[in-house]
């Protein structure tokens, strides 16, 4: 589980499609459904678990309870050709993936920047095909 210290007990809901990974920014669906958060909308917490099938190694599902964090120090997913250090503000305006962060400032865009966590640790640049944990305290507000 990618939770290292909360400030309030995770909550449950059900999300829309599967999630692969656990430090997805996630959105409200609807009031018991969440899913991966686009750029321009509004974060609503991080997944802390996959939805993988126990009984099927390997096999997501949709429409099954996942923990979401709101609050706390959590690993979240950054998908980018920058270095992250430590204290940077990490967004959602203009992620180039659905449900990842980037490094604030570094991408131009008409889209409001929306801040969701500061970094905790470094972490060198990506290449355009690949996205890494960062361990960050959530500050969605």
């Amino acid at each position: 589980m990618g939770l290292y210290k909360f400030v309030q007990e995770p909550l449950s809901f059900k999300a829309v499609a599967k999630l692969e990974n656990e430090g997805y920014i996630l959105k409200l669906k609807s009031a018991t459904h969440v899913g991966k958060c686009e750029a321009g909308s509004i974060p609503f917490g991080v997944n802390l678990a996959t939805t993988e099938d126990p009984a099927v190694s390997g096999t997501y599902k949709d429409s099954v309870p996942v923990a979401v964090a709101r609050a706390g120090i959590v690993d979240v997913r950054f998908f980018g050709k920058q270095t992250i250090g430590v204290g940077d503000y990490l967004t959602m305006s203009a992620a180039v993936s659905t449900g990842c962060v980037h490094k604030m400032g570094t991408v131009v865009s008409s889209t409001p920047q929306l801040l969701v966590a500061r970094a905790m640790e470094a972490k060198a640049s990506t290449a355009a095909s690949a996205a890494q944990k960062v361990k960050a305290v959530l500050i969605i507000r």
